[in-house]
């Protein structure tokens, strides 16, 4: 048995303990999944974006499909959304597209800006 302590840039201290070829390939693992600092935050928007597709219902996952073809480079209003939703073949009542469309700026996927006294959304981030 061999026993070994990796410290993560992160500041994690991981003790494993195997056989050498185990504690080798667990090592060797942790080293290839750690996320340098630098692409760190664009890994964590997408991850969130990705957790949000996973546990959101349908309209969510259309809405960021949208999100990410540029739809919300400019802010736009329900009604907007409704209509490019229509375009693609999916029907929605605004009230549904409204909730799911706060749901997305509560979770800090879209952002919500006031345009002529109307709320709009937009692309939150990079």
């Amino acid at each position: 048995m061999v026993k070994s302590e990796v410290l993560t840039r992160n500041g994690l201290k991981i003790t494993i303990e195997g056989s050498t070829e185990e504690v080798k390939e667990i090592i060797n693992f942790i080293q290839n999944k750690e996320i340098p600092e630098k692409n760190k935050e664009s890994n964590v928007k997408k991850t969130k974006i990705e957790n949000v597709r996973k546990k959101g219902s349908k309209i969510n996952s259309i809405i960021l499909d949208l999100r990410e073809e540029g739809f919300f480079d400019k802010a736009k209003g329900p009604n907007e959304v409704k209509d490019a939703l229509v375009k693609e073949g999916h029907i929605y009542e605004v009230t549904v597209i409204s909730m799911a469309l706060l749901r997305l700026v509560r979770k800090k996927v879209l952002g919500r800006v006031k345009v002529n006294k109307k709320w709009c959304y937009v692309k939150r981030g990079g």
